[in-house]
Formats: structure tokens, sequence, C-alpha cells
């Protein structure tokens, strides 16, 4: 059976200060060395998801255990809640003006709660409009903003402008979208 110990103790030969480190000075200015910094990189990578894995697995067991555990209490607390709810409407029935009533270890609330409505937005704005109910109806607008786009150029200023007018277009600026840098290791075997 292998212990903490062991398990650290496989990968103490690669870490960053015994297998990793290049001198200071190290440059990758050839395939060689490319190749080189491209497999310490993967092994270092692939540890890192090792780590990964292995905390998630060991999450996903915690968290199956308790959502097990708390299931097994969920009927208790469902009865407690009951009796508590009966108590505590019981009292709201005596007396009105209960909304409240405070116990050692709990607080039980009665609250109206606000009307809901279920709406059909179209058959109620039919009506409006047939009945000229205009303060009741809103008018909404907005930007185009792709069709706009596809209509523009940058310039190099960073303004955009129209094509079709050469009209620079106000409340926009262009920064353009930098080069950037990433690197996707190979999928092992």
């Amino acid at each position: 059976m292998e212990t903490q110990e062991d398990y650290n103790t496989d990968y103490k030969a690669d870490t960053i200060e015994q297998d990793y480190a290049a001198p200071e000075n190290f440059r990758c200015d050839s395939l060689a060395k490319a190749m080189w910094t491209g497999e310490k990189l993967a092994r270092v990578l692939k540890r890192q998801s090792d780590i990964k894995n292995a905390a998630d697995e060991r999450i996903r067991k915690v968290q199956e255990w308790a959502t097990r555990e708390t299931g097994r209490l969920a009927r208790d607390v469902q009865y407690f809640t009951g009796l508590l709810e009966d108590y505590a409407r019981t009292q709201n029935d005596t007396d009105p003006k209960i909304k409240s009533i405070v116990l050692p270890d709990c607080v039980l609330r009665l609250r109206k709660m606000p009307d809901r409505y279920e709406r059909d937005e179209t058959i109620m704005l039919e009506w409006v409009r047939k009945n000229a109910m205009t303060a009741y109806e809103k008018i909404t607008s907005s930007l185009n903003w792709l069709a706009m786009k596809d209509a523009a150029a940058r310039t190099e200023t960073g303004d955009l402008v129209l094509i079709a007018t050469g009209e620079v277009i106000p409340g926009v600026k262009v920064t353009p979208g930098e080069v950037e840098f990433s690197i996707r290791p190979n999928k092992e075997d």
C-alpha cells in the first residue's frame, strides 16, 4: 500500500529545482531547445492535470456523501417544518397581528407574498392598442450593431467610418485585437 510519503517521493525527481531548471540565461533559440522546453512543459502540465483530477475525484466523493446524508435528513426537516408552520398559522388565526414568533432556536414568520400575474402580453398589447391607451405601451428601439459594423470600416486612428458616406460614426472607438499566445499540449496516447 502506498503512503502519502511514497506518493510525494514519486514526484521529487520532477521538481522544478532538480529536473526542470535551465540556466538563468537560457533562451529557447533552437529546435532542440524548443523540444526540450516543450517536453518539460508537457510534464508540468500533466502533473497539474493529475493533481486536479485527484482533487476533483475526492470532491465528487465528498459531495456524493453530503447529498446522501442530507437526503436522509430531509424527511425530518419536512416533518418538523410542518409542525412549526401549523403552530404559527394557528397562532395567527387566533391573533392576526402575530406575524413572527421568536423561539430559542428559530424565528417563525408569516409574510404575505406579492400577487403573481400570469400575463399574455400579446393579448394585452392588442387590447391597449385597440382602445388607444398609449400610456400603457412602451416603445423601445435599439442600435443594430451587427448591421452597422458590417457597413463600416476602421481607420488607422481608431475611428469607425460608414463606408457608403465616409462619415465618422460618433460614440465608438476601435481598439485593434492583439495577437494572443497560447500553448495547447498534445494528447497523450
